[in-house]
């Protein structure tokens, strides 16, 4: 695609538009390409998003998706386009940032499911994997000491952060602070124990 001219380019990309859930990797290849060079210079354009919403009648989001799907999929894990277009757009657009914090093989466990499962039901794996996602420490900590106050003070989370500014008003803060960072260390201490 890269011997192609500004013109032959501009053609394409308006001809697989129409087309695009069978060319959305071809598409993201031409798109990646004319953002790097600068092409929406060439025709007037401060910026790339105002030419492709301009002259192709494509959202900025959803050349963002694209672009960002191309340099993923194929320039980072080195998929090739079929792979890609079997899976579908809308699929690798929300098992992209699961896929990024997973390692290669739960990458390759996820895109299998892709392949075999329909959207919706690989968007509820993922909301599902979201949810079940494991608390840190400081979270759990945190959760339990402010369940035992609401309990102790027999209020609301909201009135529980009353009765805390009340507390704190008055108090020495730089104080508070000091005893804050003593108390970290300690727990950070007793988690390197572990």
């Amino acid at each position: 695609m890269s011997s192609m001219n500004l013109e032959e380019r501009r053609h394409a990309l308006a001809t697989m538009r129409e087309k695009m859930e069978e060319h959305f990797v071809e598409l993201g290849q031409l798109l990646t390409e004319m953002k790097k060079e600068q092409v929406y210079r060439i025709y007037g354009y401060d910026n790339f998003k105002d030419f492709v919403e301009d002259e192709f009648n494509l959202a900025g989001s959803l050349v963002s998706r694209l672009v960002n799907n191309y340099k993923y999929y194929v320039g980072q894990l080195n998929l090739d386009e079929e792979s890609l277009v079997n899976i579908g757009l809308d699929k690798l657009n929300v098992l992209r940032p699961v896929l990024k914090k997973s390692n290669p093989l739960e990458q390759e466990q996820w895109l299998q499911k892709a392949r075999e499962e329909k959207t919706t039901l690989l968007k509820e794996k993922i909301k599902d994997l979201k949810e079940k996602k494991e608390k840190s420490m400081k979270d759990v900590f945190t959760e339990h000491f402010l369940e035992k106050l609401v309990t102790y003070f027999n209020c609301s989370r909201k009135e529980l952060m009353f009765k805390l500014a009340l507390y704190f008003q008055d108090r020495d803060l730089n104080e508070i602070e000091e005893q804050i960072k003593e108390r970290q260390a300690r727990i950070k201490d007793s988690e390197l124990t572990i």
